[in-house]
C-alpha cells in the first residue's frame, strides 16, 4: 500500500517527465512548406536541373538548427539517387523561433558515380529539412517532399 505522500511524488515525477517530452517535441520541430511532390521526366547526366525551392521554417519558440536531407522508402521500386546527386542551397542553417529561410534545390546527376542496373531508370527520394546539431548531424524531426525522376528514357 502506498502512502498519500509517495502517490503524489509519483504524479509529480510522471507531470515533470511529460514536460519533458513536450520540450523536446518543440524543440525538434521542423516546417516546410514547398510542393508535396515533384516530378522530373527525360533527365540526362551531366545536367543541372532546377527542381525548384522549399521554404524551410522553425514553428517553435526556441532556436533550432537544421539539414536538408535526402531519405528513402525501403524496398522502394524506384532506384535511390545518391544524396550528392541533391544540391541544396543553403544545405544547413540556424533559424531563431518563427524565422524561415527558402532553400533551392537543384539535381545533377554525375555519371561518374555507379548504380546497379546503370543510370537509366526511375528515381525516387524524400527531400526536405531535419532538425540537426549545431555540426550539422541529422538527429530527429524532419519534413519531406517528394522527388520522382527519370533518367534517359
Amino acid at each position: 500500500m502506498r502512502l498519500p505522500w509517495q502517490k503524489r511524488k509519483l504524479g509529480l515525477l510522471a507531470f515533470v517527465a511529460l514536460l519533458a517530452l513536450i520540450a523536446s517535441a518543440e524543440a525538434a520541430s521542423v516546417g516546410w512548406s514547398a510542393a508535396s511532390k515533384w516530378r522530373l521526366y527525360d533527365v540526362q547526366p551531366n545536367r543541372l536541373y532546377d527542381v525548384g525551392q522549399g521554404y524551410a521554417y522553425n514553428p517553435g519558440d526556441s532556436p533550432q538548427c537544421y539539414v536538408m536531407d535526402v531519405g528513402y522508402i525501403y524496398n522502394q521500386p524506384e532506384k535511390r539517387p545518391p544524396e550528392g546527386w541533391l544540391r541544396f542551397s543553403p544545405g544547413e542553417f540556424c533559424l531563431e523561433g518563427g524565422q524561415g529561410v527558402l532553400v533551392d534545390i537543384d539535381l545533377y546527376v554525375d555519371p561518374a558515380i555507379k548504380i546497379d542496373g546503370g543510370l537509366k531508370g526511375d528515381y525516387f527520394a524524400f527531400i526536405g529539412p531535419c532538425t540537426a546539431s549545431e555540426a550539422g548531424v541529422s538527429i530527429g524531426a524532419c519534413a519531406a517532399s517528394r522527388l520522382y525522376f527519370t533518367v534517359g528514357k
